[in-house]
């Protein structure tokens, strides 16, 4: 995962944005007001403060501002912050908007401001306050009323194309967004404007040909009597591969659309930082509303938007297939044999009845018959919810604890850990329900957090996620005094909480591939699994850039000694030292699938998650873990390292990292088209692919198609190559898990060499 620091510190890994230093202006003034925005595009958690802000030759002192702690959703974003220009009475922070206190203290002639939105990047836009400048506008101005005093929407008449009236028939209310890029509108009107201008959808977006731009009609908004028509060529837009798409979005949930529908602003939210959702979509009946209003599908059911007042929920497996939610009707295709009706307790809440609840079979067959069979709670009946919004199987504390006993659970911090190696071994549990066995098999409730492991750190131990990453050979966790808001989604340790824990004034840095930290060097005692480091160095971060989305708390490196930012000696060092672990090995198996889980292995190799031999690769030098490719090959062509090349394998790196002018080329031999920071290709194509294959020391290593190819959060296919971030004099790689997933890999620090077979 870790870059080489020396090539890395005069190149940014992302553009990052300003920050304000608070400390170094003499005039701020700090205040104990939090709040929080949530825009269209992301949101943000803050803090107001005060201090003197400036627009080119306006000042406003003592000016009440934002200072964010924590934002979600504007990682890519372009610009550093937002002024609003809104009313003040639709201030989140409910501190002065900057424009209200220049117009209250006469710093500008007239309560007024403008735009000037220029078409050309080149001759760039203008903002004005307190006044007009005429030369940026033809004819006289036509002034509409706000609908009312307190926000910057007005009426519209109608919208029209081609003559005809394509909404807003009987008038409708607008909000003329400055912050806003697009035309937004109810999805069936978005729908038809699509249709009546022939664009195809594609991705988040719908494009057309752009030799059919002039071609294509105008829209136009009639506002207070007049006509605003908005050409073709202004809401056409090309993206960076030269498409056209059109500029009109629709809020909406699929091609279902509620107006006017009540839903909840959150003001303050507690124990979601971690969450991957942005909000939550209650399904429930309208009596457990807690705000009273109508929920969604009851709305769409009144208004007749669905065909019948049915929902139901495919949850995929795979994510590969995806997951579908279904309105107004049920797709066949997603489950065999004939639905089995289940009555509920009493109209208005998803609660069923059980008949015998978690009824455990336990294996082997050789038990005696009572035990096999055994009912091990529900015996009298009892409720059960049904409850998409929840991850796991909830029920009463003793019943939970006598089934980890059952299947030899052994707590860690929160959770309850198994061998993955006998999953398949494990009893299903049974549950039933209007007198249907519905059995949850070992395969089923057993989890595995993809590539993740667990540590713990201190006395008495707090529990840690981290990555074990080959690529770099620090130890680290989020500190308690980190403010930085991936700290704040993540575990931090609670240094005071544990009685072995011993501070440093050391403090060093790291660069990732995907982000930076810094911290400081403390002591403690370490677990993994059963393996024992007693005052372990390793790191405390103070500041994390980059690392706000990562699913992990940490990073263990097991990479060598001498590559240390920290000058602290790597955890597997010190366990070999000190004779914890009897062979100076440890392997990697990454499962393909989430459910079988991975493992990594320390101080021997489990033979079971290999097949055939392992073929040992000398290390290129003693000190890294590069190995020498001798060729890469696609379609019987060298492709890449025609010469030999070095590679470093990496547990800590997700994809497969190459030359930008050989990843380009693969990515055309493919037919992969590039979508923002990805690159895409047909799913229905990728069995059809090419293989790529790496020869390390004259032995083939093959990654087919369908294991470089993943599937988005939508469904669409992008592959795993991507354009490594430093350019190198010599050409090298990176193979990371795309890569490992296929082949079993032990890293042997005895003999500086590491070995590779086909995983199971």
């Amino acid at each position: 995962m870790q870059e080489r620091q020396q090539e890395k510190v005069t190149e940014p890994v992302f553009p990052t944005h300003v920050r304000f230093r608070h400390r170094q202006s003499s005039t701020f003034r700090l205040t104990n007001k939090t709040f929080g925005i949530i825009y269209g595009s992301g949101r943000m958690k803050g803090v107001v403060v005060h201090d003197t802000v400036r627009i080119g030759d306006l000042v406003s002192t003592d000016q009440p501002f934002g200072l964010s702690v924590a934002e979600y959703g504007f990682e890519g974003r372009r610009f550093d912050g937002v002024l609003g220009l809104n009313y003040p009475n639709i201030s989140f922070s409910k501190a002065i908007p900057i424009f209200d206190k220049l117009k209250n203290e006469g710093a500008i002639s007239e309560p007024v401001f403008a735009f000037y939105l220029s078409k050309d990047k080149q001759k760039g836009s203008v903002v004005m306050f307190g006044g007009v400048d005429h030369r940026y506008y033809k004819g006289e101005l036509n002034w509409v009323p706000l609908i009312r005093a307190g926000d910057w929407s007005v009426h519209v008449d109608r919208i029209t194309m081609k003559g005809e009236v394509i909404g807003c028939s009987d008038g409708c209310t607008a909000m003329v967004d400055t912050g806003s890029s697009n035309i937004q509108g109810p999805g069936r009107v978005i729908d038809n404007i699509h249709k009546l201008i022939g664009a195809t959808p594609r991705g988040s977006k719908h494009y057309v040909s752009c030799s059919a731009v002039n071609a294509l009609p105008s829209i136009i908004f009639t506002i207070n009597g007049i006509n605003y028509p908005v050409p073709a060529r202004a809401y056409v837009l090309k993206d960076f591969t030269g498409n056209c798409y059109t500029t009109f979005k629709e809020k909406r949930i699929g091609d279902l659309v509620s107006t006017d529908q009540p839903f909840g602003l959150s003001m303050v939210e507690y124990g979601f930082e971690g969450r991957r959702f942005d909000g939550v979509l209650g399904l429930n009946y309208p009596n457990l509303s807690f705000s009273g209003t109508s929920p969604t599908f009851d709305k769409l059911k009144n208004e007749g938007a669905i065909s019948e007042p049915v929902f139901a929920f495919y949850l995929s497996k795979d994510e590969w297939h995806g997951s579908v939610v279904m309105f107004g009707g049920v797709d066949h295709h997603y489950y065999n044999g004939e639905l089995n009706w289940v009555p509920l307790i009493q109209a208005g809440d998803w609660i069923v009845h059980m008949d015998c609840d978690l009824d455990a079979r336990f294996l082997p067959l050789s038990l005696t018959v009572s035990i096999e069979r055994k009912v091990i709670a529900c015996s009298g009946r009892c409720k059960a919810i049904v409850d998409t919004g929840a991850a796991f199987i909830e029920g009463p504390g003793t019943l939970i604890h006598n089934i980890q006993k059952f299947i030899s659970a052994t707590p860690q911090g929160s959770k309850h850990y198994i061998s993955c190696s006998v999953v398949n071994t494990l009893p299903s549990i049974i549950f039933t329900i209007n007198s249907i066995n519905y059995p949850v098999p070992g395969q089923a409730y057993i989890l595995k957090m993809l590539y993740v492991g667990n540590i713990t750190i201190g006395t008495p131990p707090q529990e840690f996620q981290v990555v074990f990453d080959t690529g770099s050979s620090d130890l680290w966790v989020p500190s308690d005094f980190c403010t930085s808001p991936a700290c704040s989604t993540h575990v931090r340790f609670r240094h005071f909480q544990s009685s072995t824990f011993r501070p440093t004034t050391k403090t060093f840095r790291i660069i990732y591939g995907s982000g930076r930290m810094k911290g400081v060097v403390v002591h403690d005692t370490v677990r993994i699994g059963n393996l024992v480091s007693t005052d372990q160095p390793f790191g405390l971060s103070m500041a994390e850039y980059g690392l706000e989305s990562r699913r992990f708390d940490g990073i263990l490196g097991l990479n060598y000694p001498n590559l240390s930012c920290s000058g602290a000696i790597p955890i597997f060092d010190k366990l070999k030292n000190q004779g914890a672990i009897s062979d100076p090995v440890f392997a990697f198996y990454l499962s393909k699938d989430k459910r079988e889980g991975s493992v990594v292995m320390f101080g021997g190799v489990d033979h079971r998650y290999y097949k055939g031999e392992l073929n040992w690769v000398p290390l290129i030098r003693a000190g890294d873990w590069i190995v020498h490719v001798d060729r890469i090959t696609m379609k019987r062509e060298v492709i890449a390292c025609s010469d030999g090349c070095a590679a470093l394998v990496d547990t800590g790196t997700s994809l497969i990292q190459g030359p930008g002018r050989v990843i380009d080329n693969i990515h055309k031999l493919i037919g992969a088209t590039p979508r923002g920071s990805k690159h895409y290709v047909s799913c229905s194509v990728v069995n059809t692919l090419p293989s790529i294959i790496f020869t390390i020391n004259g032995i083939n290593y093959p990654v087919p198609a369908p294991a470089y190819i993943l599937k988005d959060s939508r469904g669409y296919c992008y592959t795993t190559f991507k354009e490594q971030r430093v350019r190198r004099s010599t050409e090298s790689w990176l193979l990371g898990d795309v890569f490992l997933r296929l082949y079993f890999s032990v890293f042997d620090r005895g003999n500086d060499r590491i070995g590779l077979a086909p995983a199971v």
